[in-house]
């Protein structure tokens, strides 16, 4: 009966020693990958309740973090409210490169240190328009899950075949 008890205690301890040397890792965490920036331009009546909806809508896409600034996108909606009381959104996206984006593009072409430092200093704070349309819809959460939409499936997802 000791034996057999050695022998567990034994084991036991193998199997911590392993666990300590071996630690299991965690679960890897969605990483950031992109930096979005919200503007809502819109009547005060609606622009509060714009912005939360868009906030919302945008929240929940697993590689996005929404910045107040130095993002690498930022998406830009202009809201009104029709007479039908249905909304009608000008969306414009536009990219912006950010020290940060162009320090990864460097380290992911492999260039040189100076080099690196001339394409910071030539492309920060250059950007693009990405995309640009008329969205409606009957309430504001549709209009912003329109636009939560198109800037996952249209902007960002092209972008995380090239990162």
């Amino acid at each position: 009966m000791c034996e057999n008890l050695a022998r567990r205690i034994g084991l036991s301890l193998a199997v911590i020693g392993l666990l300590i040397a071996f630690p299991v890792p965690a679960p890897a965490q969605t990483t950031v990958r992109f930096r979005v920036q919200l503007h809502v331009s819109a009547d005060d009546s609606i622009k509060d309740a714009a912005l939360a909806a868009l906030r919302t809508a945008v929240q929940p896409i697993r590689d996005v973090e929404i910045a107040d600034r130095d993002a690498e996108y930022i998406v830009s909606l202009v809201i009104l409210r029709t007479l039908g009381d249905s909304y009608v959104a000008s969306l414009a996206v536009m990219n912006v490169h950010t020290e940060r984006a162009v320090q990864q593009l460097a380290a992911a072409w492999q260039v040189g240190p100076d080099t690196a430092q001339r394409m910071t200093a030539m492309f920060k704070g250059a950007g693009a328009l990405l995309d640009q349309r008329i969205l409606t819809g009957p309430d504001l959460t549709l209009v912003c899950a329109d636009v939560a939409t198109a800037l996952n499936t249209d902007i960002l997802a092209p972008a995380r075949r090239v990162r």
